[in-house]
């Protein structure tokens, strides 16, 4: 089974339909970027299956909803149409969706070896 620890994020906007519950993220608002859809995603340890980070960034409201949009051919990798569901991204990846972009970074934590 999957857990989503490992995964933080700094958001800068959210549509207001996928905001995530409470216990799902650990999120600071930033000013970093222009662009109200883009997004930085913290993790601690790679790699993550692409179905995965759409359902735990609440992109999709589960992993059978992730995967159609992924076999829809509504996701972009690195700006390339991506159909592989379990397709494993690491840091520096960026993901596409629509108007929302993600872009993966891995920071360190204090218990990692």
């Amino acid at each position: 089974m999957w857990s989503n620890k490992g995964i933080q994020a700094n958001i800068w906007a959210w549509p207001a339909s996928t905001q995530p519950s409470d216990s799902a993220l650990a999120s600071t608002t930033t000013p970093q970027s222009s662009s109200p859809d883009m997004k930085d995603v913290e993790i601690t340890r790679e790699p993550i299956e692409l179905h995965k980070l759409l359902k735990f960034e609440g992109l999709a409201a589960s992993g059978g909803e992730a995967k159609t949009m992924i076999a829809a051919g509504r996701v972009l990798l690195n700006g390339v149409l991506e159909t592989q569901k379990r397709k494993k991204l690491v840091s520096g990846d960026c993901i596409e969706i629509g108007e929302t972009k993600l872009t993966l970074r891995l920071i360190e934590t204090p218990d990692q070896p």
